[in-house]
């Protein structure tokens, strides 16, 4: 799993700049009338990647519109290391209502699988030991931090809920912690 194989495959486009000095990256919700204005995630290991699956209003010209929903990504994508073991963070950010979300986050893993077997057919760089995490940063009524609700679309992986409300920042330790006990 060569990171820069991986940046190499995404178009300049797709890619979010990220502090790779202080090793963290602020994730802004850039939607009409959003007020979660801003999240850092922190703890990102030195050859981390951030990226998007909603930086374009099609995930793909080879799809129709004609199915609701075909076409929405996540907002943030983040490829890092943890304790050497590899992870990537499909990240969704919500300031009022969370509908749509699962959505959001299937599609991001249904495109990363497809990237993935990009890179192993055409890069030699196998890419299915990445462990995923799956993240929502909502500003929601409950004003709770959840953890590991499962979704019937993502029957493998819960999603890990954070009240942006609360923690404006937040180190990816905590993130992964939450689906893989031995990080």
């Amino acid at each position: 799993m060569e990171v820069s194989i991986l940046k190499n495959l995404l178009d300049d486009e797709v890619l979010v700049d990220h502090d790779s000095l202080n090793n963290e990256v602020k994730m802004k919700e850039v939607s009409v009338g959003a007020r979660l204005t801003e999240v850092i995630v922190g703890g990102l290991s030195a050859d981390a990647l951030v990226f998007s699956f909603d930086r374009r209003k099609k995930i793909s010209d080879y799809y129709s519109t004609f199915y609701k929903g075909i076409h929405a990504g996540c907002d943030y994508v983040v490829v890092t290391r943890l304790n050497e073991v590899a992870y990537i963070l499909f990240i969704e950010m919500k300031s009022g209502t969370t509908k749509g979300f699962e959505t959001q986050l299937l599609n991001s893993e249904i495109l990363w699988e497809h990237t993935a077997a990009l890179l192993k057919a055409h890069c030699a760089d196998d890419w299915s030991d990445i462990r995923r995490v799956f993240v929502l940063f909502s500003l929601g009524k409950s004003r709770k931090t959840r953890t590991d609700k499962r979704l019937p679309k993502l029957e493998k992986q819960g999603v890990y809920y954070v009240d942006a409300g609360a923690p404006t920042q937040i180190h990816v330790r905590r993130l992964i912690e939450a689906f893989d006990r031995t990080a």
